[in-house]
């Protein structure tokens, strides 16, 4: 039998108190709260015996909805009195001796009101869809963060209306006149009156589950958390509009959401990229943040000390921006003088301190420049500097890493015998698909490399090459390379159904993993043996290749249920975020299009694409949007041009998750209705790729 969780636990807390707490001063109450416990605790118990983890959650969830209209009441006979006045007396000093209810009062008109009365009742379908998506739609680890956050918000807001009962400003202050609504708002009175009347008003569980629930999508579901984001913002103002909250109970409700993720993210958390350090750090996070879906990273770097950091290169400047993103100090690049030639690309690299070197083949005259450059890094290195070098000295897309220059090791021993303490770190860069937006990166942090102390340049340059390849993937060829990585992303399915959209950020460290498993099994296989099997996998991706379908989807599964679920859950998400991606396609779309088109034109090589996407975005996307602003300034007025101005970043980044999501959504649900159409089809694609399954786990034994 497993352990209580620490959901349950909090839960069956909450009931003792609240049952402790009755006996002494509201016993009229006392009967029916020992039965909510009861069954909380006859439905924990069978959950654990039969180990059923949902039945767990669902109990904890009926629970706190249940107490939500048990303590209506009996919280003032329990104090003896409210504390309205004591939360009036907070907002005034907030304020300035001002009530923010009775200040909003002047600019509630039937429209305002309407509209905030429809935003306050929206509350209720987010909160139980979120439940279903939270409790039915997740796997296990998921859910018990999700339950566990939940269960802090509703206990901590219990004991706050059960030790600190208020009834709100509308029956606190005296306002001009009543509100007076149409059928948005009456759905609103009678909502309040069947829960009990007005009560509950410290904290603000409208504010404070709403934004728990936006928050918890933010770690998990990033487009449907910015979607419930501005409408949460809008939820906390209709409280006041409404007049059933004081901005003190709208505080209490923000810092219980914060603390409940905390505790959720405590439990279950993953791993993170650190925040920048300084301004191109934060440039850099934001372009590849953007064009790139997850970087995961491998390792570590010291935190101090002289540090020479060496990686392969296969997406030209793109890799510096990574090495700088993942590594959780400064970090000096170096790149090829040329680059300075582009004015973009002179300023980036003033920002980011670049250190230059210069090639025989950009100019032969200026090599000797290049005595500059190495006394640079040795400087930066000697104040106890991170320096990132590229020894193959050029990007390149080929299947294999090139010959190392030996500029890095020269350097290394240099500093090395004047100095101490320096460390070499090797970095291997993976890139799922280099070039596709939206692709993912895994980048690993070697142990550092001793230098040998007898070693010269090139004896120190082979080390480096081997602890570089060893954390790389290297093939034979290009062929090689496409092959093995198209088995890889078949043999990662398992054979099993694909996981919830909203789950399926791809782990490429996974991925990236299994293929140099594939890779250094392929190396030592019989090739000859292995003929049939490799020709068999390639008519097998140039089937589904042909069909439209990813290997992802190849085991989807055809059960009505889930496929009523997912049309559920994904026409909520794009039937509530289609306004906010209507705007981001208004002040963006320009800017993607010419972006676009600039980069194909100007991208002779795969390790070129995503560069200039990149690059040439800090420039076209800044010049729309000043342009956007000085239309709305002129046509409209300086408020509404700040207004736009303001929620740029947002709409960028949802524009970009939204049409993610949105692609992926229309992908499955085509090859769903593809195998609905043609069953035997999906049989016989489901055949084959399990038979290849097994063929491969037989030839890697």
């Amino acid at each position: 039998m497993r352990r209580l969780t620490l959901s349950e636990i909090i839960v069956a807390a909450l009931l003792t108190v609240v049952c402790a707490a009755f006996a002494i001063g509201v016993r009229a109450a006392l009967p029916l709260h020992l039965g909510i416990a009861i069954f909380f605790l006859i439905a924990i118990a069978a959950a654990h015996r039969l180990d059923a983890p949902i039945v767990s959650a669902i109990a904890v969830v009926v629970v706190l909805m249940t107490l939500y209209s048990t303590l209506a009441e009996p919280g003032f006979v329990l104090m003896g009195r409210a504390f309205d006045a004591s939360l009036a007396r907070f907002d005034a000093a907030l304020f300035c001796g001002n009530a923010p209810a009775l200040f909003a009062q002047h600019f509630v008109t039937p429209r305002v009101l309407e509209f905030f009365s429809f935003i306050y009742g929206i509350f209720i379908p987010y909160l139980w869809l979120s439940i279903l998506l939270g409790t039915i739609g997740r796997e296990r680890h998921e859910r018990a963060a999700f339950v566990l956050g939940l269960a802090v918000v509703y206990s901590i807001s219990y004991l706050g209306y059960l030790f600190v009962p208020a009834r709100g400003p509308v029956e606190f202050y005296t306002f001009l006149a009543p509100l007076h609504g149409g059928r948005f708002h009456d759905l609103v009175l009678q909502s309040v009156a069947a829960t009990g009347g007005n009560h509950g008003a410290f904290p603000s569980l409208h504010v404070g589950a709403s934004a728990y629930l936006c928050l918890f999508d933010l770690r998990r579901n990033r487009v449907r958390g910015m979607t419930w984001a501005p409408i949460v913002l809008l939820i906390a103002i209709s409280t006041i509009v409404l007049r059933y909250h004081y901005v003190a109970d709208i505080l209490a409700g923000f810092a219980i959401a914060f603390i409940a993720d905390r505790v959720a993210l405590w439990r279950f958390a993953r791993p993170r990229l650190r925040a920048p350090r300084t301004p191109f750090a934060a440039l850099a996070r934001a372009g590849v943040g953007l064009f790139f879906d997850r970087i995961d990273v491998e390792g570590s770097v010291p935190a101090d000390g002289p540090l020479l950091i060496v990686a392969n290169h296969t997406n030209s400047l793109v890799d510096g921006l990574i090495v700088t993103v993942a590594t959780p100090r400064r970090v000096a690049l170096t790149a090829k003088a040329a680059l300075k030639r582009n004015p973009l690309l002179a300023a980036i690299t003033w920002l980011a301190d670049v250190v230059p070197f210069y090639r025989r083949q950009d100019d032969l005259r200026e090599v000797s420049k290049n005595v500059d450059s190495f006394a640079a890094i040795r400087e930066r290195l000697a104040r106890g500097g991170a320096v990132c070098i590229f020894p193959e000295g050029i990007s390149h897309s080929d299947a294999s890493m090139r010959e190392l220059k030996t500029g890095a090791a020269r350097i290394a021993l240099d500093f090395a015998a004047a100095h101490q303490g320096l460390r070499i770190v090797p970095v291997g860069l993976h890139y799922d698909a280099k070039q596709r937006f939206r692709s993912s990166v895994l980048i690993r942090f070697g142990e550092p490399i001793a230098i040998p102390a007898d070693a010269d340049a090139r004896t120190l340059t082979r080390l480096i090459d081997a602890r570089i390849r060893a954390l790389t993937a290297n093939f034979g060829s290009v062929r090689e390379a496409l092959w093995l990585r198209w088995t890889a992303e078949l043999v990662a399915t398992r054979g099993e159904e694909p996981r919830a959209i909203d789950q399926e950020e791809s782990d490429y460290r996974d991925r990236a993993r299994l293929l140099g498993e594939l890779r250094d099994d392929y190396e030592h296989a019989d090739r000859e043996q292995l003929a049939p099997l490799v020709n068999d996998l390639r008519a097998y991706r140039r089937e589904l290749r042909r069909r439209g379908i990813a290997q992802r989807e190849l085991f989807l599964s055809m059960h009505p249920a889930q496929a009523i679920f997912f049309v559920f859950r994904e026409v909520e998400l794009l039937v509530a975020g289609a306004v906010f991606f209507a705007i981001g396609v208004v002040q963006h779309g320009v800017a993607f299009a010419l972006d676009r088109a600039l980069t194909r034109k100007l991208s002779v090589d795969l390790d070129h694409w995503a560069s200039n996407a990149i690059f040439y975005g800090f420039a076209i996307f800044p010049l729309t949007w000043a342009i956007g602003i000085a239309l709305v300034a002129h046509f409209a007025s300086w408020r509404w041009a700040l207004a736009y101005a303001l929620v740029i970043p947002f709409t960028l980044v949802y524009t970009i998750l939204y049409a993610e999501r949105a692609g992926r959504a229309l992908r499955r649900a085509r090859t769903f209705l593809r195998f609905v159409f043609d069953r035997r089809l999906h049989r016989e694609l489901q055949q084959r790729g399990r038979a290849l399954l097994q063929r491969i786990e037989e030839a890697r034994r």
